[in-house]
Parts: C-alpha cells; structure tokens; sequence
C-alpha cells in the first residue's frame, strides 16, 4: 500500500464517520501491515474472517472512497417510509 494511502486511513481512523467506518480502517491498516492473518484481524475488530475479506477486495478495488460511500443497508424498504404512513403516524402522535 502507498505511503499516501496509508496517511489517508490515518486521518480517516482519527475522525471517523460512525464507529463501522473506524473497524473498517483499523482492519485495512492491520492487513497492510503483513503482519497479521485476516483470522487475527477479525478477532482484533470483532468482526468475521469473511467481512474482514471483504472489506480488503472492496478496499483493493474501489480505493479510499470505498470507505466514505454511504452505508449500504440491504432488505426491502420499510413500509413507514411512505409519507402517507408518515403522515398518519404523526397525527396519530399529537
């Protein structure tokens, strides 16, 4: 890894977003160091050897601006989100 990216993810482990951002660059800074297997990473950040994987080929793939995408939340959208439910719910509140 590039001398620059990893000043990057410094910077970024110093303000990061939310805490999920935080594991994210603590993990890409472990691995690029060599000196840890994804299973000692994974139990460094509490999180699975496979997510670990992951992040590294999307970090690989996608650079820096992989971590400051917006969060992805997988699932069907929420049925409240419809501003008629809104709506109602609100009135229902006052």
């Amino acid at each position: 890894m590039e001398p620059e990216v990893v000043e990057e993810l410094r910077a970024l482990r110093r303000k990061p977003r939310d805490i999920k951002q935080k594991e994210k660059v603590q993990a890409l800074l472990l691995a690029q160091s060599g000196r840890r297997s994804y299973e000692e990473i994974a139990e460094a950040v509490g999180r699975a050897r496979s997510t670990i994987q992951v992040w590294v080929n999307a970090f690989e793939n996608q650079g820096v601006g992989w971590l400051e995408e917006k969060a992805f939340h997988p699932g069907r959208p929420s049925e409240v989100s419809d501003p008629k439910i809104q709506k109602a719910l609100r009135e229902g509140l006052e």
